[in-house]
This record gives C-alpha cells, structure tokens and sequence, in this order.
C-alpha cells in the first residue's frame, strides 16, 4: 500500500468517525428532548423568566429614588422569588403598585393575605431603640394561597413548597431573634461609652 492510499484511508476513516460522532451526539440530543426531566427543567426555566421579569421591573422603578427591592432567600428558588415578587407589589408606591399588579396577574388582595400568612421575623428599631417581635408564619395557609398566586401568575412548572416547613421556618426566626437582640446590646453598649465620655 502506497503513502498515498493510506493517506486516503486514514483521510476516509476520519470522515466516518466524524460521522459516527455526529449521529451519536445527534441521537443524545434527541433523548434529552425526550427525556420528562428535560422538559420539566424547560418549563421551570419558563417560570423563572416570568418572575425575574417582574422583579426587574420592580427593582426599576425601586432605583429611581435609591430603594431596593427586598428578596427572600431559603425556601426554594421559585417560592423565594414569588415572595419576592408579592413584598416587591406590597411595599411599592401606589402608581408602581398598579403596575407590578397588572404585570403579574396578582391582585391587591391576594398579596396582603399572603404576606399576613407569611408573618415576620423579630428586627431591631432602631428608631425606637427596642426589638420589634415576630408574627408567627402560618405555613398551611401561605402554601394554599401561593398555590393561588402561581395560577395568577401563570406558572406551569411543578413546584416544590417542601422548604416551607416547620424546621426550616423557625431556622430563620431563631436566627433574626438573635442578630436583632445582637443589635440592640451592640446599641444600648454604644450608648453607655458615650456617657461615660460625656461624664
């Protein structure tokens, strides 16, 4: 066999891998269209472009006088940013809240009940020099009416409220307890240095 035929084989050889290679990543790709999971983490991504639109809106309108919008964090991505959304609609100026109302679908109502399920952490007033006391979050009664809000809001995906939970609810309240009776000690110490300096 001349330089020239293997040249020409090896040449020909590379072209079927190439083809081979090709079908198998063409057939990989098919199955993962395919798969149920896929086209479960296709919708979810849907979902969560509809919600990061609206907060974006929101955080908008906030920055046009150095506000900013206030996000929720430990519950699970999509539950996280429909907390977000509804806090963002509550604490907004009457024009932006007929807005963000409009843009999501939710109505007024709908966003006060959940955020009276949804209660509050203790926090540190700093105006009032004291510890404001949490509101206990009613968890069976935020998951029904956030079963409400994604159906305003027009999300399909399958979402999981399994973070909302009595463990993990009360993890974060211990935890505000603490930074804001933390807070409060840092303050009142403060106070008293400067008494004594004033002294």
């Amino acid at each position: 066999m001349t330089i020239q035929e293997i040249k020409a084989r090896t040449k020909k050889r590379k072209k079927e891998i190439r083809e081979i290679a090709k079908q198998k990543k063409l057939e990989l790709e098919l199955r993962k269209i395919e798969s149920p999971s896929y086209e479960s983490k296709v919708i979810q991504e849907d979902d969560i472009a509809t919600l990061d639109a609206i907060i974006s809106h929101a955080e908008e309108l906030y920055a046009a006088d150095s506000r900013k919008v206030s996000k929720v964090f430990g519950y699970g991505l999509i539950v996280n940013k429909i907390l977000t959304v509804v806090q963002a609609i509550q604490y907004s100026k009457t024009e932006e809240k007929a807005e963000l109302l409009a843009m999501s679908g939710l109505s007024e109502q709908l966003v006060e009940d959940i955020l009276d399920s949804y209660g509050s952490t203790a926090y540190f007033s700093r105006k009032e020099v004291a510890i404001k006391p949490s509101i206990p979050m009613n968890i069976s009664k935020l998951k029904e009416l956030l079963q409400l809000a994604i159906m305003d809001l027009g999300l399909v995906s399958d979402i999981s409220m399994a973070k909302l939970n009595e463990e993990t609810v009360q993890y974060f309240y211990d935890k505000a307890q603490v930074n804001a009776e933390d807070m409060l000690a840092n303050t009142l110490k403060y106070a008293e240095e400067d008494t004594v300096y004033e002294e």
